[in-house]
């Protein structure tokens, strides 16, 4: 390996497409991105792109045929991008015989055959589960599962503990094997921020250039999921006015002054508008800071919307988390849902019941009582009660 190399911190692949006002083809581009900060880009040659741009030029050229060609070029990126994934050894295979024939069978008969919107991420989360026991060189056939389960509790991380035990157990099943893997006990501690680092931490973001014309509607996201504590899925599927989904029928959230009614959300990948998580409808409480900014969030149109669906946003909070935060090692992985924690703790410590709290997450008492009631009487929060009780009257969510 040469110094080049050993200076290569990533390399991602990016897709240009004609865009009717200027580029007219399609170019699959690899930038690499060095540790001294600098990157280099360059257009790769690929047959199967030469193809797209030659059926694309003799083509009627529409938004619908180029849309229809770029979902192909994505397919081509994510093969290209995981070739370079497993050259750098980033990416490892299945090399268990057992293993690859369970996997296998399992994704034909469980992912391919179903209606999942997600088929390849499903199929990837169930790779990387069989990995933590394919490296052990167990089979998932004729393995212990006392030899499993100790494989699996090398894993030092709670949630993928848990989700590896889940996808392990269900292959176990789909083979015929009764035993089951004990999943760690789920005690993800929520990260919560103020509102005051809330602000500093949006003005940190750091937009990719691709979607830097949609900064400020990137930051309305934020506040909007920071000031009424929905889910990031829920908050894609906000809009002012009352209308249903044409495809499905699904009512859009509604946004109403203090009240945001919550029906459905849009998911990542495919953009269909679902039902909640929880397959619930609620009513969520508007904090009415920057409300404004809710406001616009709401009025923002549904195209420019799911063209934002596909942002990383945990990946863009973290990175703005780095900065704000530079001594605070717990507030340096941020994620997007953590502005969700930080809604039901700033409600806790205004002096809103836990129960009302409860109901606008759409989260049961007891499940709010065990994340959010440990920081009801911290200094921030004690502070922020004696202020209002100090006041002529204590006003609450009803």
């Amino acid at each position: 390996m040469n110094e080049m190399e050993k200076a290569v911190q990533r390399i991602n692949f990016t897709i240009k497409y004609p865009d009717f006002k200027g580029r007219g083809t399609f170019a699959l581009l690899k930038i690499v991105h060095y540790k001294d900060g600098t990157k280099k880009a360059e257009t790769l040659t690929n047959d199967r792109f030469k193809s797209l741009n030659h059926e694309w030029e003799n083509s009627k050229q529409t938004e619908n045929k180029r849309d229809e060609l770029l979902r192909l070029a994505k397919e081509i990126r994510t093969e290209v991008h995981r070739s370079q994934q497993i050259r750098d050894g980033k990416v490892r295979l299945v090399k268990h015989i057992d293993n690859q024939k369970v996997l296998a069978d399992f994704v034909a008969e469980r992912i391919e055959d179903r209606k999942i919107v997600n088929p390849k991420g499903h199929e990837q989360d169930f790779t990387r589960a069989v990995l933590v026991i394919d490296r052990e060189n167990l089979s998932l056939k004729t393995a212990t599962r006392k030899e499993l389960q100790k494989a699996v509790n090398k894993i030092d991380r709670n949630n993928i503990h848990r989700r590896v035990c889940s996808r392990l157990n269900s292959l176990l099943s789909f083979i015929g094997r009764r035993e089951r893997l004990e999943a760690a006990e789920y005690n993800e501690v929520p990260t919560i921020f103020t509102e005051a680092e809330f602000l500093n931490l949006v003005e940190n973001l750091e937009i990719n250039s691709e979607f830097l014309e949609f900064k400020e509607d990137i930051k309305n996201l934020f506040f909007t999921l920071f000031y009424t504590g929905i889910r990031i899925g829920e908050a894609f599927a906000v809009f002012g006015k009352r209308q249903k989904d044409v495809k499905t029928g699904r009512q859009f959230n509604l946004l109403d002054g203090t009240q945001l009614a919550v029906y459905s959300q849009m998911l990542k990948d495919s953009k269909k508008i679902t039902s909640t998580k929880t397959g619930k409808e609620r009513v969520a409480y508007v904090i009415q800071n920057n409300f404004h900014r809710i406001q616009a969030w709401a009025d923002l149109d549904r195209a420019t919307k799911e063209k934002l669906r596909k942002i990383e946003f945990s990946y863009l909070i973290k990175k703005a988390g780095r900065v704000t935060f530079p001594k605070d090692s717990e507030k340096q992985n941020l994620k997007a849902h953590d502005c969700r924690h930080s809604y039901a703790v700033h409600l806790l410590n205004s002096g809103v019941s836990i129960s009302l709290i409860a109901k606008s997450l759409g989260n049961s008492v007891l499940v709010c009582e065990k994340y959010y009631l440990g920081y009801a009487l911290k200094e921030e929060g004690i502070q922020m009660i004696h202020q209002m009780m100090s006041q002529p009257k204590l006003k609450r969510v009803s």
